[in-house]
């Protein structure tokens, strides 16, 4: 397939992809008519007391007749479905990019221009010949014009590319057999392909291998599209399950702190943030009512895939990351996330109070082994210098963005019942100054950046005084524990 390119974008007209969504619309109405004759007929058919050869011929016939008529009508739903909404993206997309090309760009003296490669670059049109060069300030405004443009040029061409996959899978390459995949949206297409991505990196990093860089900036594109997307993002995490989301996450934010390869580390770093935003998009309330049930439906994850969280949290993912390494936890992974997005209260105080009573139990979080030398094993890839192996310095930087979240995490309580717990407030256990944790990392160490605390209330019932922070091997690995002074 061509690469799209930005005079493909901006010069194209798409009245006929419009008017092919139409047609395919009027023609799923009318398979539909049909459909509904050939479920009669078929029922008739049933219901007929035939006897001898004509009834073993004629009703499976018409049963098999009947069922065409189904997946001719799924098969015209689903292309229907996936035009309909490559044109209105590709529309709004097309919007965006004229706007910037002939109002944003001209309007601070820039003409844009194609490059052989698809992209674009932008060039300041004033005369220079005076010799002044053009200043930072400027310099940087055409970096971003020219960004944000080859961005809009990418979504297209994911948007493309994710049409023509789609309407393979739809028709199935069978001529004598309608009805193969189904889709109810472009987003169900994207989504199925993310997952797919998602599914052979984690293959292929048990066997010592990774994504090619073209298949990672793929991926990175469909989530960087569709990240925003309810459908999309509960599509997504959905299919993959919470273990293998982050399995998939902390693989290649691993791979990508240390390697060294740049490109591969931007790319994981906007991975990174945008599955932060769609966990958020998938896990928000009801836009409509924040205190609905949290129950599942199809653009929304339930509580029974929060719950399968939770067990996922506490849990070390195995990775193929070398004996040398500490395997993180779910919950280490997910805080990484949580620096992105916007959540609500019925996702993130069940993940906290689940945290802190892990924590409480004597859990603690495994960290990278400090004698190999790794010093940038990091799971956080914002580069801001925290690695991400505190899980609650993601957790507090989501309930920052949410007060109706941090009022309810901050109201409750953990222990008490039948949980072998004394009870507890959040309020208490995060506001007494976790202090000294330190990350062992080679000849140096780091501190957690959101100062770990001690647990000097708990302490009184569960561990004596004059003790401290301490860091302990076990199975081979280092692990940090938090002992109150």
């Amino acid at each position: 397939m061509a690469k799209l390119t930005f005079d493909d974008l901006y010069q194209v007209s798409l009245s006929s992809l419009g008017s092919a969504a139409d047609d395919w619309k009027e023609m799923v109405g009318q398979l539909k008519d049909l459909l509904d004759d050939a479920a009669g007929m078929a029922r008739k058919s049933d219901a007929a007391r035939w006897a001898g050869v004509n009834a073993d011929v004629t009703k499976p016939f018409v049963r098999k007749t009947a069922g065409e008529f189904q997946d001719a009508h799924t098969e015209a739903t689903s292309i229907w479905s996936v035009l309909r909404d490559a044109h209105t993206d590709l529309a709004a997309i097309q919007t965006n990019l004229k706007k910037l090309v002939d109002v944003e760009a001209k309007s601070k003296g820039m003409r844009v221009q194609g490059r052989e490669d698809g992209t674009v670059a932008c060039v300041f049109v004033a005369d220079r010949s005076d010799g002044d060069g053009p200043s930072q300030q400027e310099l940087d405004a055409q970096r971003n014009l020219e960004n944000r443009i080859n961005g809009l040029i990418a979504q297209a061409e994911e948007i493309d590319g994710s049409v023509v996959r789609a309407l393979r899978k739809s028709h199935g390459g069978d001529v004598h057999d309608f009805g193969h995949a189904k889709y109810d949206s472009l987003d169900d297409a994207q989504a199925e392909r993310a997952v797919e991505l998602a599914k052979k990196s984690i293959d292929r990093s048990q066997h010592d291998s990774e994504l090619s860089t073209t298949e990672l900036a793929e991926f990175r594109q469909l989530l960087a599209g569709n990240a925003k997307s309810p459908e999309f993002a509960a599509d997504f995490y959905r299919a993959l399950g919470p273990k293998d989301a982050l399995t998939f996450e902390a693989q290649i934010a691993i791979d990508a702190s240390t390697r060294g390869d740049k490109e591969r580390l931007r790319l994981a770093r906007s991975i990174q943030e945008n599955m932060g935003v769609a966990l958020g998009a998938a896990t928000q309330p009801h836009k409509d009512n924040r205190d609905t049930a949290f129950r599942e439906d199809k653009d929304y994850l339930g509580r029974a895939w929060v719950d399968d969280l939770k067990r996922v949290g506490r849990q070390q993912l195995a990775l193929n990351i070398g004996m040398d390494h500490a395997q993180p936890t779910g919950h280490q992974v997910l805080s990484s996330l949580l620096h992105y997005g916007d959540y609500g209260k019925n996702f993130l105080v069940p993940i906290g109070e689940d945290m802190v009573a892990f924590e409480r139990k004597g859990g603690s979080w495994p960290i990278p082994d400090p004698y190999n030398g790794s010093d940038d094993v990091s799971l956080n890839l914002d580069g801001k210098g925290e690695p991400g192996w505190d899980p609650m310095t993601g957790f507090m930087e989501a309930l920052g963005r949410d007060p109706e979240a941090s009022t309810a995490f901050f109201g409750g309580s953990t222990g008490g019942g039948e949980s072998g717990l004394r009870k507890l407030s959040n309020l208490d256990f995060s506001s007494v100054t976790r202090r000294g944790r330190t990350l062992a990392n080679g000849s140096r160490t780091r501190r957690a950046a959101a100062s770990c605390r001690t647990r000097r209330a708990e302490s009184r019932v569960r561990r004596p005084w004059g003790t401290r922070w301490s860091r302990r091997r076990r199975d081979g690995r280092t692990t940090a524990t938090c002992l109150p002074r």
